[in-house]
Formats: structure tokens, C-alpha cells, sequence
């Protein structure tokens, strides 16, 4: 593969739910699309969503580092797969921040896949399973707006966006068994704004309301903080990181120091599938489970890299994402891709080979 000419852009799609969490609220989509053309006429898509408060990067700045490294790849031949995994997890990776990596490392293996004559997920050695079954993810707000969201769907599992309003959250609880009865799978994620104190006070109280799964309580300056929850509540709960873990060197430090006993991986964060496969590996060799998550407003783009990962990784304990135009007011994919009533994509395999809709506008 030649790459001949490297194009990106920002988008900003309007959410048809304004998505409220405890460290950032937002009424649209903001997301990066990387377009890579080769020589033989082919175009390979990426996206990321940059998220100042997990990566420290925003949107201006993923732009200013991808124009530093077009020079550095227009021309550029890439002969095997081998080549390419050096070229992202290597040349590129030494040089970009998680955001802007998986930009280039979606593009480039989607480009790649094309010009193999297949797609991303038998490029990297792995088969579409019959169905991929997501997690509903529950933002704050009134129950009165949440509740046709919920009503409309049927989640085997739910993960509930909370604050430090515990008895909020204790009616959050109620509400969603209210809906889905007792058996319902439920997951809390505080981002970021507990203190110690309140985690040590309430998480026995959520424990006996059924709910066993913590994710990301405090600021990743506090993984020891982290940590101590960990060994102190044992098997009994599982203590998730997510904003602490960006990158390798962040996996092996929750690891080896025990400050954590679940990883929540997200592509964009990470720098794209290579690494987001290469910590689901560390942390399997490592004993700790991981799940999949997502960014909101996530495009068709990022959603089927998600599939791949899903794919390539079936012992997640739980997928994110798929959202498409259940929450986006558009898409970037003609057919946009989004799980169906029942939480699941059912046939996975027949949108590897979808195009990309040459008529959403390229808008900043």
C-alpha cells in the first residue's frame, strides 16, 4: 500500500439526548475523522473523540498533531502487516497522543484491509460472531426524560452515570428495577467524583442494592486511593478503571501496584485497536477482567472498530457503544450502525463491508 494523500477534519453531529456525566455534559458529537487515500484509489477511514479530562487532548490539538505527521506518511509504502503494526504502534506511537493515534491506526488498517481485499477484522486473524449483545448506559437526568429511553429497549445489563447524590443514585436504582425488574445487571460509574470517604461509606450500601461494579471513583492523580478500595473490599467488588487507564505504561502501573481489578477499554483512548488488543492481552495474562466501553456520540466509524474489538475479544464482560442514530441526530454511515431493540447487533458480519455516506457535511 502507497498512501498518497492524508485528509482531517473535525464534525460536530447534535445529540438527540444531551449526555450528562458527573465531569463533563455535552449536546453534540465531537469527534476527528481521518480520511487516508492510497495510490490505488482507496480510502481508509478513522475517527476519535478527544476527551481533555482522559487524554488531555482536545480536538484542535489532535488536528495540529496529525498535520505534524502527514509529511512524515504521504508517499509512504507499507508492504505487509507487519509493517504497518510497527508503523502505528511504533513510529507513530512514539510520536501521538492516544486520541490522534487512533485516528491513524483505524484509517491506516482500514486502508490497508481494502487493499488486502478484506476488512479490519480477518485482516487481524479473527471472525464475526453471530450476534454482539451491548450495555445501555444511562446518563444523569430526570427519570421522566430517561425513561421512554429505557422503556424502548430490553438491556440485559445497564450502567448508570452517578455523582455524589447517593440517595439520587439509590432512587437511580429502584427506578431502572422499577422498569427491567430485580434480575437486571447494574453498574455505576462515578467519574471521578467521589472521595474516599464516600466510597468507603456507600459502596456497602450499593453492594446490597446489587450492584458490585465501580467504575473510575476518583481522579487518576488518586489510583492509590483506587487501589486501597481494591484490596479492601476484595472479591466482593469490582473496582474499574477507566479515566487512570490511557495507555500501556498506565495498564502496567494499575497492575503491577494493584489498583484496580477491572479494566474499561476505549479505543479512542488508547491510541486505537493495536493497543486497546495489546492491554485486553496484558490484563488477561494479568487476571484482571475488562470490558468495552465507549465515548458518546460516537460514529458508524468508531462502532465498527468496537465490533472488532468485541469480536477479537469475547470474554469482555461487557460491551458499550453502538450507539449510531438512537442517539446521534445523523450519521456518518448511510446505514448507520446501532444495536437493535433487544441491545444486540445480530449478524455483525454484513457491516464490515459498509461505505461511508458521501453526504453528511464535513462541518466544524
Amino acid at each position: 500500500m502507497i498512501i498518497k494523500k492524508i485528509n482531517a477534519y473535525q464534525i460536530r453531529i447534535p445529540l438527540k439526548i444531551s449526555f450528562k456525566q458527573a465531569n463533563s455534559m455535552a449536546p453534540s458529537s465531537n469527534s476527528i475523522i481521518l480520511e487516508i487515500y492510497t495510490q490505488n484509489g482507496l480510502v481508509g477511514y478513522g475517527e476519535c473523540c478527544p476527551r481533555s479530562y482522559v487524554t488531555g487532548e482536545s480536538p484542535e490539538s489532535v488536528l495540529e498533531e496529525i498535520r505534524t505527521a502527514i509529511p512524515k506518511l504521504e508517499g509512504l509504502s507499507i508492504l505487509n502487516l507487519e509493517g504497518l503494526k510497527n508503523l502505528i504502534l511504533l513510529d507513530l506511537g512514539s510520536m501521538l497522543r492516544p486520541a490522534a493515534l487512533c485516528a491513524f491506526d483505524l484509517a491506516l488498517l482500514d486502508a490497508f484491509a481494502k487493499e488486502e481485499k478484506t476488512h479490519v477484522l480477518h485482516l487481524l486473524g479473527g471472525s464475526s460472531p453471530e450476534k454482539i449483545v451491548y450495555s445501555g448506559v444511562v446518563p444523569m437526568g430526570s427519570e421522566s426524560r430517561i425513561r421512554p429511553i429505557l422503556e424502548a429497549f430490553s438491556f440485559e445489563s445497564i450502567k448508570i452515570k452517578i455523582g455524589n447524590d447517593f440517595r439520587e443514585s439509590e432512587k437511580r436504582i429502584a427506578f431502572i428495577r422499577s422498569i427491567y425488574g430485580n434480575d437486571i445487571s447494574i453498574r455505576m460509574d462515578a467519574n471521578t467524583s467521589w472521595s474516599y470517604m464516600d466510597a468507603i461509606e456507600q459502596i456497602p450500601k450499593f453492594l446490597k442494592l446489587g450492584v458490585n461494579i465501580f467504575e473510575q471513583p476518583f481522579l487518576p492523580e488518586r489510583n492509590k486511593d483506587m487501589g486501597f478500595l481494591s484490596r479492601y473490599f476484595g472479591k466482593d467488588a469490582y473496582i474499574m478503571a477507566d479515566e487512570s487507564l490511557t495507555d500501556i505504561n498506565s495498564a502496567f502501573e494499575l497492575i503491577s501496584r494493584n489498583y484496580c481489578n477491572r479494566f474499561n477499554l476505549k479505543i479512542s483512548k488508547h491510541g486505537g485497536l493495536l493497543r486497546s488488543l495489546k492491554i485486553c492481552e496484558l490484563a488477561k495474562l494479568s487476571g484482571i477482567s475488562c470490558q468495552m466501553g465507549a465515548h458518546f456520540g460516537e460514529t458508524s466509524i468508531l462502532t465498527k472498530a468496537g465490533m472488532v474489538l468485541a469480536s477479537l475479544a469475547p470474554e469482555l464482560t461487557h460491551r458499550e457503544g453502538a450507539f449510531g442514530t438512537h442517539v446521534l441526530k445523523e450519521d456518518i454511515f448511510e446505514s448507520s450502525i446501532k444495536f437493535d431493540l433487544t441491545g444486540a447487533i445480530r449478524n455483525p458480519a454484513r457491516f464490515f463491508e459498509e461505505t461511508l455516506s458521501s453526504s453528511l457535511a464535513k462541518a466544524s
